[in-house]
């Protein structure tokens, strides 16, 4: 089966000066690993991922941990071009982890 994830960005879900530290990221990450759990998600299954930072890297993370292929859909290559370190840090290596990375604008 072929599930797909988008949804907020941290900010949207917490303050804003909470939202990028790694104490949330680290909770986002979990919840989304307990969803894909619970939702009986498994390696035979692919999931289709948005690339904004929040509930789209998490599930993303989710995803690696759990060992279950992901493509991740993102709308331009430099996308993450004003984010914190620490959220361009995960982006980059949820890139190198994805199945497969589709980018919906080019330059």
């Amino acid at each position: 089966m072929i599930y797909s994830f988008s949804g907020h960005r941290l900010h949207k879900l917490y303050s804003s000066k909470w939202a990028f530290t790694d104490r949330a990221i680290d909770f986002l990450n979990c919840f989304a690993v307990r969803t894909l759990q619970d939702l009986d998600i498994t390696d035979k299954d692919r999931c289709i991922v948005g690339g904004a930072h929040g509930w789209d890297q998490s599930v993303a993370h989710a995803c690696w941990v759990l060992g279950i292929p992901y493509t991740l859909v993102i709308p331009c290559a430099d996308q993450d071009i004003k984010w914190p370190e620490n959220i361009r840090e995960n982006y980059g290596n949820q890139i190198q982890r994805a199945r497969e990375v589709i980018t919906l604008y080019q330059k």
